[in-house]
């Protein structure tokens, strides 16, 4: 999945740039950094209408920060992005074996 967020200058002065900060600690904190690719993304068009947001290249809302993290999660094809939650299990588990924490 991609998560593509407008930082040109009409978005940025709306506040674009708090709002990739704040999606990338959501992704963090949920441990989805690695499973999504967070992207910043110059025009999308939507310059008098708050900040362009793209999930997978389709434009999800036009938002300002004030709006906060919400994203429509009807539009997510849920079906493609569950399965690779399991996709590095093993790796993870050696990894964490590795580290002594698991």
């Amino acid at each position: 999945m991609t998560i593509e967020i407008c930082i040109g200058s009409s978005c940025y002065v709306k506040g674009s740039d708090k709002v990739v900060l704040l999606v990338k600690e959501i992704l963090v904190n949920r441990g989805l950094d690695a499973k999504v690719e967070l992207k910043g993304s110059f025009c999308m068009n939507a310059c008098t209408q708050g900040i362009g947001v793209k999930i997978d290249g389709k434009m999800i809302r036009k938002h300002a920060c004030i709006d906060g993290p919400e994203i429509d999660s009807h539009i997510i094809d849920w079906d493609k992005f569950l399965p690779r939650f399991g996709q590095f299990r093993a790796q993870e588990a050696a990894s964490r074996a590795a580290h002594g924490l698991g």
